[in-house]
C-alpha cells in the first residue's frame, strides 16, 4: 500500500480534519515517481518532495508528466471543478502516472459528472490508463458513488457523523460504526486492502 503504485490502485481515505488522512495520503503519493496532487486547502503538508508547486491550473497541466502540486488560492476557487478536471484529464491522457485529490468533495460530488467527467473516469477506468489514484474526504457520504464502489483500497480514520461512518462501514466493515470510540485522534485507522482483508493500524504510520 505504501510503496510503488499498482496500476489498479484506487485508494479512498476518509476521516475528520486533523485525523491523519492527509498525512497518510502524502506518505503514499510521495513514493510515486510521477503524480499530480490537487489540494484545495493549501496545506503545506500536502506538498511532496521534488514537485512543482503552483496555484495556476494551466501551469499544473504544463508541468505534466512529472511531479506537481496544485494549490489554488482561495480567491481563485471559481470553476475549481473544471480546473481539476483539466488536470486529471491530462493525467489520463498521458497515462502511467498517479493522481491524488485532497478533499474530494471540493472537486466532485454525485451530481457533478457533467462538470467534472475526468474525476469519475479516474475511478472507473484509471487502471486501463495505468493511472493509480488516491483521494481523501471528510464527508465520504457526499462523494461520487463510483469513488466508493470502485475503491480497491479503503481507509477510514475517526469519523464523527453517523452517516459517514455507515458509508465507510459498507465498504470496510461494521467495526467502522464504532470508530469514534475505537479510533481516537492518534492517526489510527482501519484499512481494507486489495484482497478484502481488514486491519486496524494503531497510531498510524511513522
Amino acid at each position: 500500500m505504501y510503496g510503488a503504485p499498482e496500476i489498479a490502485d484506487r485508494i479512498l481515505i476518509a476521516g475528520q480534519s486533523g485525523s491523519g488522512k492527509g498525512y497518510l495520503m502524502t506518505a503514499i503519493v510521495s513514493r510515486w515517481e510521477q503524480v499530480a496532487v490537487i489540494d484545495s486547502k493549501g496545506d503545506p503538508k500536502a506538498v511532496i518532495p521534488n514537485a512543482k508547486v503552483t496555484g495556476d491550473w494551466r501551469e499544473a497541466v504544463k508541468a505534466l508528466p512529472g511531479r506537481v502540486v496544485y494549490q489554488p488560492p482561495r480567491h481563485e476557487m471559481r470553476d475549481h471543478r473544471k480546473k481539476v478536471d483539466a488536470i486529471i484529464d491530462r493525467v489520463l491522457t498521458l497515462g502511467y502516472m498517479g493522481a491524488a485529490v485532497h478533499e474530494l468533495n471540493d472537486a466532485a460530488d454525485e451530481s457533478s459528472e457533467g462538470e467534472a467527467p475526468a474525476v469519475f473516469e479516474l475511478f472507473r477506468k484509471g487502471r486501463f490508463y495505468a493511472v493509480p489514484s488516491a483521494v481523501c474526504t471528510q464527508r465520504p457520504k457526499r462523494i461520487p458513488l463510483v469513488c466508493r464502489t470502485e475503491a480497491s483500497i479503503a481507509v477510514t480514520f475517526v469519523l464523527i457523523d453517523p452517516d459517514d461512518r455507515d458509508t465507510m462501514a459498507a465498504i470496510i466493515g461494521p467495526e467502522v460504526r464504532t470508530a469514534p470510540l475505537a479510533l481516537p485522534f492518534d492517526r489510527s485507522f482501519y484499512v481494507r486492502d486489495q484482497r478484502g482483508r481488514i486491519q486496524l493500524v494503531k497510531g498510524g504510520i511513522h
